[in-house]
């Protein structure tokens, strides 16, 4: 972790110390090194915490809408449970496929509910009458096809 920051300052000093000498050979006769190097270094670190401020502002800004999210998904997973005791209904949050575990506050029982997700079949009731009816037709119209075939 040292060596790192020690590495990251003097890579840093080392870009500074080139960007300083680099404006003080063009501008040699008006300019020294030393007050450009120092000039460089300040704007260097004021640009690194102008950045690093606005960068830190916008990751509160996300932990925030984040927050405020988990909380409405939170308050639209709610649910009244009675238990069993039939005394006591309460506000409590269920997941799926966890162990929802709860003491009742008034008989003081534990109880458990389990929230599995299991496909059921949905179909639509089926018309008997209109089925047998359609049934009834096809029988005739290959009763008529066979007799068909067997006059030729």
């Amino acid at each position: 972790m040292i060596r790192k920051f020690a590495l990251s300052v003097f890579i840093s000093v080392l870009l500074v110390g080139i960007v300083a000498f680099g404006i003080t050979w063009c501008l040699s006769p008006w300019l020294s090194f030393w007050p450009t190097f120092g000039s460089v270094f300040l704007s260097v670190a004021t640009g690194w915490f102008v950045l690093n401020s606005a960068r830190e502002r916008r990751m509160e800004i996300a932990v925030e809408e984040q927050l405020a999210k988990q909380e409405i998904f939170d308050e639209r997973n709610i649910t009244m449970v009675t238990c069993p005791c039939q005394q006591n209904t309460f506000p409590m949050q269920l997941f799926v496929n966890e162990v929802n575990e709860y003491v009742c506050d008034v008989c003081k029982n534990r109880f458990v509910i389990n929230l599995t997700p299991e496909p059921i079949l949905q179909t639509d009731p089926v018309n008997l009458e209109q089925t047998y009816t359609i049934f009834q037709q096809l029988q005739e119209q290959a009763q008529k096809e066979k007799r068909e075939k067997e006059l030729d």
